[in-house]
């Protein structure tokens, strides 16, 4: 937890997190330990010293492509080939916190450039390993596969600093 304001009392914020259905199946297979996010507005000089809208201590909830169907819940990444064609299936961005099923703690937020990610943080981003060749095939490979179809070649080229958010998956009682 942290301190949520100046009278002394302390607040534990719970928020939403958008994730990809591929990367809802690394949360839920255990292979995924770390998003990054854009820092927005970019900083201008060589160091950060923004403040990251997540904190150690937060409760994310993750949100999903997903659908309500006879009062229960659905969700896209769990789904069938036939099920993912034939369902009309809302975006995870509508996606109300009581339908969430997978709860995350914040451990740890840092800041770096995009670039500087290693291949350690590569299998924690739930990166599968890829590469030209079976000899040349790495985790950042696969991470830098992912970045790219989520931000495009040019995000990557730009270096952008991103909050690296570290968290942990627990069972929300």
């Amino acid at each position: 937890m942290r301190h949520g304001s100046s009278d002394g009392d302390w607040k534990m914020n719970e928020k939403g997190i958008l994730f990809s259905s591929e990367m809802v199946l690394a949360i839920l297979a255990g292979r995924k330990t770390q998003t990054r996010r854009i820092i927005k507005p970019q900083p201008q000089n060589r160091i950060c010293y923004q403040k990251s809208g997540y904190h150690t201590g937060d409760i994310l909830y993750v949100r999903e492509t997903w659908v309500q169907k006879n009062g229960e819940y659905h969700y896209f990444a769990d789904s069938t080939p036939a099920e993912k064609l034939q369902t009309k299936w809302r975006p995870s961005i509508h996606m109300p916190k009581n339908a969430a099923r997978i709860w995350l703690r914040v451990k740890k937020v840092s800041a770096e450039r995009i670039q500087n990610i290693s291949e350690i943080d590569s299998m924690a981003e739930g990166a599968s390993p890829c590469g030209i060749d079976s000899n040349s095939q790495n985790y950042r490979s696969g991470f830098v596969k992912i970045w790219l179809e989520c931000y495009g070649d040019e995000s990557w080229k730009m270096n952008p600093w991103v909050w690296v958010i570290e968290f942990e998956r627990f069972n929300k009682l």
